[in-house]
């Protein structure tokens, strides 16, 4: 019987302890400089998803408006995420939706835990216009903006809302 003899390459048969340690670091260094886009990025998603969940809200009771021939009307409570929609007595009814956490309405000279009516839609499809502001605890921003004419309702970064798309 003849016995063949395997060869490693160079002489060894795994990795160094330098070899591994090196690689250790370089994945360490990959994951400094990219984290922070990675925490940026879930900031805007956050701030995103709280806008349009609240923007599903406000689509829903236009076509509520629409169907029931009735307006229905939104309300914030300012500096807090609270907020009402539905006919226009839904004051009546104790039925607060949220925010999600950590995101508030900021409307300038308004008191804080006021509620104050903003949005009427209208069984035409027509709204009032607003401009609603919703700020997050990283200081991400969200401007929800409603058409008076259309009753459309976008959302955008501060800079965008106003500007022709």
């Amino acid at each position: 019987m003849s016995h063949r003899k395997l060869r490693s390459f160079g002489g060894r048969s795994g990795f160094t302890l330098i070899e591994l340690l090196l690689v250790v670091a370089l994945l360490a260094m990959l994951t400094a400089v990219i984290w922070p886009s990675v925490q940026r990025y879930q900031t805007i998603q956050r701030a995103d998803d709280a806008a349009n969940t609240f923007r599903l809200d406000l689509l829903t009771a236009r076509v509520a408006a629409i169907d029931h021939v009735e307006n229905h009307v939104l309300s914030i409570r300012n500096e807090t995420g609270e907020y009402r929609v539905g006919p226009h007595d839904h004051r009546d009814v104790d039925n607060a939706h949220m925010l999600a956490p950590g995101y508030r309405f900021v409307i300038d000279g308004t008191p804080p835990g006021k509620w104050q009516q903003l949005i009427v839609f209208r069984p035409d499809g027509t709204a009032g216009n607003a401009t609603i502001l919703i700020v997050g605890t990283d200081g991400e921003e969200r401007h929800i903006e409603c058409d008076r004419l259309t009753g459309s309702v976008r959302i955008g970064l501060p800079e965008e809302i106003g500007t022709a798309t």
